[in-house]
């Protein structure tokens, strides 16, 4: 019988080590899951939604626009919680909130800010049940509508209509996380016909120009500066799809734990076709789940979704430390497979209520463009990453190009790590 060298003996250790480690890092991420099935609701994106229509008349606009209960608890300061709230509160916090709309809401008229007015507010719910013991019915599925008014100024020339907000800037979700506003914006006629449709976020305005009043049977009229689709409720191909695929780019470069996951793949990826698989890979599963879920075929509770994209961050990360090896080939397309179907879930939650009132003819185009948007979104940033990483690999070396074990990736691994760490923290951590 043969013994084993003292070498061979190390290196047995190391690899018992490993696959400890290993298991260990499955247990923990099996207790989160089993955590976050347990603790309730739970959120992890800042991201909300919210609806700006705008009636256009000569004389001047009127504006509804809504604000979700949680928007509203964050600037108010209000504790909410199914079942036990004092409707007096409520109310006062509601009307308080207008105030803050009107500040934060702005539109401009060729370059000067109009004065807008709050009319009036009142509750509106999407189903939600008042009683219910979830908070993300309570706090995301009632809104606060206010009803704004402002006046156009008086002129015979075309005018450019620039509509801009500044929601929740002064607040974060969590340290050194903004939350992110979107507003489903819509303009149309005194006839309510849609004239324009599109999405307000603090660095992506909307602007929808007038152009001169033309004479129609004896009376005069403002018009769109391009004739609006026949379709009372349809926008033209173009616009729409110019909307969604600059709201999809943006959702990814803004989604920084997202962006975080597409960082631990390519941290050990050595060669590029690797990465463009990966991220194939990955933005094909989470178009899968985005479709799915906006056609309301599948969808899974936020509380859910949430920590377990977080997670994946960490298990990502750590295997990148842990078991440099497989982070090539099928394994690593599976993982990146699987959690792209999660993460999908995670960019569809408030596209599902951009697009509640897309005509049916134009949401497969929306969905599509989304999608689009997320896949440049990937390539904009997978794309120099990884000339970043192959280039410093080059600097030490021709044998460290191929290799994923080097010190400075495995330390970059361990930030990625904590990275997604932090963003569990602020999944599971109480907002309300």
């Amino acid at each position: 019988m043969s013994q084993n060298s003292p070498t061979d003996e190390i290196a047995r250790l190391s690899l018992l080590s490993v696959h400890a480690i290993e298991l260990g890092v499955v247990r923990v991420l099996v207790f989160i899951i089993l955590s976050c099935w347990l603790v309730g609701p739970v959120w992890a994106h800042p991201f909300l939604y919210n609806v700006w229509r705008v009636q256009y008349e000569e004389s001047g606009l009127t504006m509804w626009v809504t604000a979700t209960l949680r928007e509203v608890a964050e600037v108010q300061e209000l504790k909410l919680r199914p079942g036990q709230f004092d409707l007096d509160e409520l109310t006062a916090a509601l009307q308080a909130h207008g105030a803050y709309v009107k500040e934060h809401l702005q539109v401009l008229a060729d370059g000067t800010p109009l004065n807008l007015e709050i009319q009036d507010f009142h509750l509106i719910s999407d189903g939600a049940e008042w009683d219910s013991t979830d908070p993300h019915e309570l706090t995301d599925r009632n809104h606060a509508q206010y009803l704004l008014q402002t006046r156009l100024p008086n002129s015979n020339e075309s005018m450019t209509l620039q509509f801009t907000h500044r929601t929740l800037e002064e607040h974060r979700y969590a340290p050194g996380i903004p939350w992110d506003i979107a507003y489903s914006f819509t303009i149309h006629d005194a006839q309510r016909k849609d004239l324009a449709r599109g999405f307000i976020r603090t660095d992506l305005p909307y602007e929808f120009t007038i152009a001169k009043p033309d004479a129609v049977d004896g009376t005069e009229s403002l018009h769109p500066a391009s004739a609006p689709d026949p379709s009372p409720t349809a926008l033209p191909l173009t616009t729409a799809w110019t909307a969604f695929l600059k709201h999809g780019l943006h959702h990814v470069l803004v989604g920084f734990d997202h962006l975080l996951f597409l960082a631990a793949l390519a941290l050990v990826t050595r060669r590029f076709i690797e990465l463009m698989r990966l991220i194939a890979i990955f933005t094909l599963a989470h178009s899968i789940t985005v479709t799915v879920s906006v056609l309301g075929w599948f969808t899974l509770p936020p509380w859910f979704i949430e920590p377990v994209i977080a997670a994946s961050i960490v298990f990502v990360a750590v295997e990148n430390v842990v078991a440099p090896e497989r982070s090539r080939g099928l394994m690593r397309l599976g993982i990146a497979f699987g959690f792209g179907l999660i993460h999908g879930l995670g960019f569809a939650g408030g596209l599902s209520e951009t697009l509640v009132d897309e005509p049916p003819r134009s949401l497969a185009g929306a969905i599509l463009a989304f999608c689009v948007g997320v896949e440049l979104g990937h390539l904009a940033v997978g794309i120099p990453l990884f000339a970043v990483l192959t280039a410093a690999r080059r600097s030490q070396g021709k044998d460290a190009v191929s290799s994923a074990t080097l010190p400075w990736v495995k330390w970059a691994s361990v930030g990625v790590a904590a990275g997604g760490c932090f963003f569990l923290w602020a999944a599971l951590r109480e907002v309300i």
